[in-house]
């Protein structure tokens, strides 16, 4: 830095570290309000008023969107198909409707483990690694 020149005029190592800070505290600055404007789309894209047609995770359609649709799909066949068994009373039929019903709460199970494993992720990747992380190391360098 001691042979620095810019434009002609040779800035002393004071105003580089000033100019090192400014620019640091405006970067960090720029990225939060970044993060501030990815947080709201986020929250605003998954909310749980989103439904049938808009994806939760990703533009056109989600996998797991379409298992939750089937399994309530399912579930709601099941309990149509439930009033008219009951109501004839057959012991192959309630069996048939109670291996119904399990098969659907399993599936169910595991797609809310599934739901929780990726938000876990979600909340890792969003407050830690893009804000925590990134203000944390600018924090740091203007301490240094």
């Amino acid at each position: 830095l001691n042979d620095l020149q810019i434009m002609n005029v040779k800035p002393g190592q004071e105003a580089i570290g000033i100019a090192a800070d400014i620019l640091l505290v405006f970067l960090t600055l720029n990225h939060l309000l970044s993060w501030l404007g990815d947080l709201h789309s986020f929250k605003g894209w998954n909310s749980e008023t989103k439904v049938s047609g808009v994806s939760r995770m990703g533009f056109g359609g989600s996998p797991l969107q379409s298992k939750f649709e089937a399994a309530l799909g399912e579930l709601s066949n099941l309990r149509s198909n439930a009033e008219t068994k009951l109501k004839d009373g057959g012991a192959a039929q309630i069996s048939d409707l109670l291996s119904k019903a399990d098969q659907m709460v399993g599936q169910l199970d595991t797609m809310n483990k599934s739901v929780r494993r990726l938000s876990l992720h979600a909340g890792l990747y969003f407050w830690g690694w893009f804000m925590a992380m990134p203000v944390g190391l600018a924090a740091y360098a203007l301490w240094l």
